[in-house]
């Protein structure tokens, strides 16, 4: 017969571990592929996602985006239009570039922070 304290004690260390190991191996991941870099060009815009809100934090995004310079510098103004209406559906100072050369993609923030919530995405970047 199974003790079910010792098995609820074995089930909780288990999944302690899996949890450790999965995080451990999750932010290596992330920490090695991307880097901040100051500038950036890319081939292709990939995606526009913009999140605000006073109260309640809401985010919108635009997938087929098109941009007013293909290369960027922190600093820089970046203007983002929609490649359907075609009207300028951003502008912004690049405040950071995170860049990863394993899928030659960059995020183009709008906003400081090692996590911004609002940013462009391209591909293609070198």
């Amino acid at each position: 017969m199974i003790n079910i304290n010792s098995f609820e004690t074995l089930l909780k260390k288990g999944m302690i571990f899996f949890c450790l190991i999965f995080f451990l191996l999750g932010t290596r991941d992330i920490n090695a592929q991307s880097y901040w870099v100051d500038r950036a060009s890319w081939s292709k815009s990939g995606a526009y996602k913009e999140c605000g809100g006073f109260f309640f934090e809401t985010c919108w995004f635009d997938t087929d985006v098109y941009t007013s310079s293909n290369t960027v510098k922190i600093g820089d103004l970046l203007k983002v239009y929609s490649a359907k209406s075609r009207k300028e559906i951003a502008n912004f100072n690049v405040k950071g570039i995170n860049y990863d050369p394993q899928t030659k993609r960059c995020w183009v923030a709008a906003k400081d922070g090692r996590q911004p919530d609002t940013y462009l995405t391209a591909l293609g970047c070198r």
